[in-house]
């Protein structure tokens, strides 16, 4: 006997499934509705994003902060971080770009995720994005 559907993990069209090794949600469809509907994302930013060894640049990917939830948003996927499965958020910097590193304990989500904020270093669209995590109690590294 299988897990009922409600209870299992959904792609990005809502079917119940797995897109390649990775599910794209660690919590059922009306979960994750639910959270997002009574949180209402409070701040979003789009950027670039690097998951494991794929990189795509801005404007692909969008980064929502929600009360309990980080949302990454990216080519089709979504990745919703539970407050609880945040190890850390830390300033990343890549060769040519400031981003922010996710940590995070989803056994089903690729290891190494970034949120690419700035483009060569310039702007403040990093110190925004910081600012606005801390005021939603997320600590961010250095």
């Amino acid at each position: 006997m299988g897990v009922p559907a409600k209870d299992r993990p959904a792609d990005v069209d809502g079917n119940i499934g797995n897109i390649g090794n990775y599910w794209i949600s660690n919590r059922s469809v009306t979960e994750r509705a639910n959270t997002m509907h009574e949180d209402n994302a409070a701040f979003s930013q789009i950027g670039g994003a690097r998951i494991n060894l794929m990189n795509v640049t801005y404007p692909y990917a969008e980064l929502s902060i929600f009360r309990n939830a980080l949302r990454l948003t990216c080519l089709d996927r979504e990745y919703v971080f539970l407050r609880g499965n945040i190890i850390a958020l830390a300033k990343y910097r890549g060769l040519f770009s400031t981003g922010l590193s996710i940590r995070h304990s989803v056994p089903t989500y690729p290891e190494f995720i970034v949120f690419w904020v700035n483009i060569f270093g310039w702007g403040s669209r990093y110190a925004v994005l910081e600012k606005q995590l801390q005021a939603f109690g997320y600590e961010v590294n250095e």
